[in-house]
């Protein structure tokens, strides 16, 4: 085979990689090097190929050997790194930017996929000075002046995010991916209106924008437009069909308004787009909770834990079902895992007592409600709800202390229930002037619960 055929087999490999036609491009190269093992390129296309089959390992030694052969060209380096990153080897991957810098200190591209590298393994402060540096070598590239902006946001710089934002924006007039992210910061400051702006600008730059149709939602939803949240949504996945975040939070803006049916169909779309989120089942089980359908919405949420067994939210919600239609047993049982999980839950231990309560065991009310009082301190009800455990403790003392710190607390004290179970704790303490107070309060909001605590105080 003459010079001339190799350099045809050698067109029609590289032809071959533009086309994606990997496997067929490495058999041509094989030919190629058992006849002219120095062939020129030749270890780059090996390594495109490599790449594009998703071989990494072999790509990276394609393109050493490239790299070693073309010591000064910043191109094979870069490759390198990108393949080196493939595989998670960061440190090499850095590595390879860096020597294709140091064959060309003035090239922006050595600089940019370096901070894109830095940028997503978190090293912010290195991946805005390699940004900033890419826009100095190349001011007019709005791709660095995009996701340095996105790092400054990831910051929580907001001021110098949304300025570098707009250079990009300036840069490249036609790209709503960059009016989405500054809307993203606008709704992150608590700006809805300005963001509800900036995306309709963004939409009127790409109608068929769906996550900037989800996103106006959000700000439409946060700030009470319902109607205007939902047509969002709806949007949304008219142009994207399987989205299922959209679908997830078109169900909660129905939840809201009490559209239970729609909630539902939309939390199922979300489930079959998206089968693996245990969120989506979480929030069928919450909604069929709503409807007093206990059986599908413990399924639902026993489903949710299948996919992720150490989700404190689905522990949390099975035994809120559980509790709901009765079953105090099972409901500590998942409390008690949820715990375990977050032990500092207050609404957790909260719970725990009230199941604990209606089962009577109200030594293990009155620890979780003590433990409750730990984290979240003057909270009437559970004053209220501990000062009913001493009182079906018989420890009356305890109860007239915990119901008078309900009513220093609680500016709409009295409960009529309260106020007649001081008013037997008090009975009960022999303290018959008390009593009496908390009889007459109980005349004025509650008769008929008066008279019976008339005929039991007054009881010789």
């Amino acid at each position: 085979m003459n010079k001339s055929e190799i350099e045809k087999l050698f067109l029609q490999a590289q032809e071959c990689n533009k086309k994606e036609l990997f496997s067929k491009s490495l058999e041509l190269l094989e030919k190629i090097i058992l006849i002219d093992p120095e062939f020129p390129d030749i270890y780059t296309e090996f390594g495109n190929a490599y790449f594009g089959l998703n071989r990494f390992e072999e790509a990276v030694e394609s393109y050493k050997l490239s790299c070693r052969i073309n010591p000064n060209s910043i191109e094979e380096y870069i490759r390198l790194g990108i393949a080196y990153h493939k595989l998670h080897d960061h440190e090499k991957a850095i590595e390879a930017y860096r020597a294709a810098i140091k064959c060309n200190s003035a090239a922006p591209a050595p600089y940019y996929n370096l901070a894109r590298l830095y940028d997503e393994l978190g090293r912010f402060t290195e991946a805005i000075d390699a940004y900033k540096q890419t826009i100095v070598l190349d001011p007019a590239m709005p791709d660095a002046h995009y996701y340095l902006g996105i790092v400054y946001r990831k910051q929580q710089k907001y001021g110098e995010a949304i300025k570098t934002l707009k250079k990009a924006f300036t840069l490249n007039p036609d790209d709503a991916i960059v009016q989405n992210a500054i809307a993203h910061i606008y709704i992150e400051q608590g700006n809805y209106q300005k963001a509800i702006e900036t995306l309709r600008e963004a939409i009127k730059i790409k109608p068929d924008y769906a996550s900037a149709y989800f996103n106006l939602g959000n700000a439409y939803n946060t700030v009470g437009n319902m109607q205007e949240a939902i047509l969002s949504y709806q949007s949304a996945i008219h142009y994207k069909p399987d989205y299922a975040d959209a679908y997830n939070n078109l169900g909660t803006v129905y939840d809201e308004c009490g559209k239970l049916k729609e909630a539902l169909a939309a939390y199922e779309k979300a489930v079959y787009y998206d089968p693996n989120n245990p969120q989506q089942y979480d929030n069928i089980g919450l909604i069929y909770g709503k409807q007093g359908k206990y059986k599908h919405a413990i399924k639902a949420h026993k489903h949710a834990l299948e996919i992720d067994p150490h989700c404190f939210l689905s522990r949390y919600n099975l035994g809120c079902t559980y509790s709901d239609c009765g079953m105090h047993k099972e409901a500590i049982s998942e409390y008690m895992i949820a715990l375990k999980i977050n032990p500092e839950d207050s609404d957790s231990w909260f719970n725990l007592g009230y199941s604990y309560y209606q089962l009577g065991e109200y030594e293990e009310a009155i620890m979780a409600y003590q433990h409750t009082l730990s984290l979240t301190p003057d909270e009437a009800e559970i004053y209220g709800n501990l000062g009913f455990c001493y009182f079906h403790s018989k420890r009356f003392d305890d109860a007239i202390t915990a119901f008078i710190r309900v009513a220093e607390i609680d500016a709409n004290y009295p409960d009529s229930e309260m106020v007649y179970t001081l008013a037997l704790s008090y009975h009960a303490a022999n303290n018959p002037t008390a009593a009496k107070e908390q009889y007459n309060i109980l005349l004025e909001i509650d008769k008929k619960r008066a008279r019976n605590l008339a005929s039991i105080i007054t009881r010789k």
